[in-house]
């Protein structure tokens, strides 16, 4: 890790060499409130899906150059990703990108995972089809390894390595994100498809993950498939459902979803779940992001 650092550190050395950059502050902060089936509650900087609150700064440097770093309000007990930092890099837009970043598998929904790499990104020449490419180290008992993904109706994305799936927010569509294994966990190999389309008003999201050679136990493989539905009215207001099979251990997990704007920038989204046909938990966010 020391020697990403330190590549990373003459990158923003060289970002800074470059012209005076247009500074922009930016905040996706969600107060979530949950409550569980079994009568627990609570009050989190991070929403029952492990999506984090977030405060960060965004300088831009013509032509496409720019630098990004956002911090999160509070970490998630057993994370796998115990760094305050959510994400920090340098890209030159549609080329390259080096820092801690979202890796692209699949919709970034079932396999959620914020590590240090590098990646590139270009077209296959014999059919222009847009691909990613990173090599990323998470550091001991993070993901590492390599990740690729080609995008065009369909996307597809693998990933090979060690400990990918750590993250709380990973699988969190179908267990509470405090419930993941952690550091030392996770996965050797992951193949993910998926699919969006949009149409009026209407969104429609699949996504399908099957994880293999489970790193550590408790650790099982498994396949999983997520669809959502998102309806987005001219007043601003969203209204979705999705359900989330997790189709080795034979689980399903409906949810129901919205936002409602309240104020400039301010809304209110509820999420609620429902587990194999019971009650699982609901949750509602004020959310305020510019």
């Amino acid at each position: 890790m020391r020697g990403w650092t330190v590549a990373f550190g003459l990158g923003v050395a060289a970002f800074a060499g470059a012209q005076a950059p247009d500074v922009l502050l930016h905040v996706d902060a969600r107060l979530n409130y949950r409550s569980f089936n079994d009568g627990g509650t609570g009050l989190r900087w991070y929403d029952t899906l492990g999506r984090p609150s977030t405060a960060g700064v965004l300088l831009k440097v013509e032509p496409g150059l720019r630098m990004v770093v956002s911090q999160r309000f509070e970490r998630i007990p057993g994370d796998g990703d115990p760094d305050q930092l959510d994400e920090y890099y340098v890209e030159e837009t549609g080329n390259w990108r080096f820092g801690k970043q979202y890796l692209p598998i699949g919709l970034v929904n079932l396999v959620r995972e914020s590590v240090v790499a590098v990646r590139s990104d270009a077209s296959l020449r014999f059919a222009h089809l847009p691909m990613s490419f990173l090599v990323c180290d998470g550091g001991s008992g993070r993901p590492r390894g390599i990740v690729a993904q080609i995008r065009s109706v369909v996307g597809l994305s693998v990933a090979a390595g060690d400990h990918f799936g750590v993250s709380a927010a990973t699988l969190a569509l179908v267990r509470r994100p405090e419930d993941s294994s952690g550091i030392g966990h996770g996965y050797r190999e992951v193949f993910a498809a998926d699919y969006e389309v949009s149409g009026g008003p209407a969104v429609v999201k699949a996504e399908f993950v099957s994880l293999h050679q489970p790193n550590e136990p408790p650790e099982v493989e498994g396949n999983f498939f997520d669809v959502s539905v998102t309806l987005r009215s001219e007043d601003r207001r969203t209204l979705g459902a999705g359900v989330t099979r997790a189709l080795d251990a034979d689980t399903t997990v409906l949810r129901a979803f919205a936002n409602w704007p309240v104020a400039t920038n301010l809304s209110l989204e509820p999420l609620l779940r429902e587990k194999d046909g019971k009650a699982y938990d609901f949750a509602v966010s004020l959310r305020l992001k510019f």
